[in-house]
């Protein structure tokens, strides 16, 4: 179970960040910072832990590739959705360490944590990237507006142990009130998150071209994709920081 940090080493909280609504509210530069200080200082072990997912998930592309069955592409699609859920709340739980101190468990155990919540983790993913996707093709803001809210749903569920329908419920509660600083630490780490890609593609680009695609989609997404899971987990750990403050007022 997560343990926040004390109210002195809350950011939002020592610089009395209120929003001008008289509750205290994230602050995203903040966000950012801590962010930037979870990822580089176990930037080793996140980036092993994404590629060896993501390794083996391009692995599994190639033989899809090249046999063309139908089973192989199923396998394939199922191991894409289990594999980046469960590589998410391994995130989830590392970035609870971190910032709480704790001595960090072995990638293994960061694996094994997730396991009992791994269904959930799977169902609520689905159910958000589905409604985002349609929301998006439709008018394009429901979509943003289903992400924002919905962000919190991955710590909600390995951390607090909420169920699919429970956790979407929690993200929501949490968000509201700083919906539009959430929307941005989104939109920002996702730019980030473009920008540590691009580099990474131009730095490989010699390599040649029949590898060239899977490594550089295996070391982008290792370098990118914890990135933008630690900066959600960050602000999902402040925003519960603020509801419980108030609360306790």
């Amino acid at each position: 179970m997560a343990t926040d940090l004390p109210p002195q080493d809350s950011p939002r909280i020592r610089e009395g960040h209120s929003g001008g609504t008289g509750r205290p509210t994230i602050s995203v530069v903040e966000v950012l910072k801590e962010t930037w200080n979870v990822y580089t200082g176990s930037l080793g072990r996140f980036f092993l832990m994404a590629a060896i997912v993501f390794g083996s998930l391009s692995a599994l592309q190639y033989l899809t590739q090249k046999s063309g069955e139908f089973g192989v592409l199923a396998l394939f699609m199922v191991a894409t959705v289990v594999g980046v859920f469960w590589l998410q709340g391994a995130f989830v739980v590392a970035v609870d360490h971190a910032r709480r101190r704790a001595p960090m468990p072995s990638i293994f155990d960061l694996f094994k944590r997730v396991v009992p919540q791994l269904w959930p983790l799977v169902g609520a993913g689905l159910v958000v990237l589905i409604s985002v996707m349609v929301g998006l093709a439709l008018l394009v803001i429901p979509g943003l507006a289903l992400l924002t809210i919905w962000s919190m749903t991955a710590p909600a569920i390995v951390l607090e142990g909420k169920s699919v329908r429970d956790s979407l419920s929690r993200s929501w509660h949490l968000v509201q009130g700083d919906s539009l600083r959430v929307f941005a630490v989104i939109v920002i780490t996702f730019a980030i998150a473009t920008a540590f890609s691009g580099v990474v593609t131009g730095i490989l680009q010699p390599l040649p071209s029949g590898v060239r695609f899977y490594i550089v989609s295996v070391v982008a997404s290792a370098i990118a994709a914890p990135f933008v899971t630690i900066a959600w987990v960050v602000t999902y750990f402040e925003l519960k920081f603020n509801k419980e403050f108030v609360r306790r007022r």
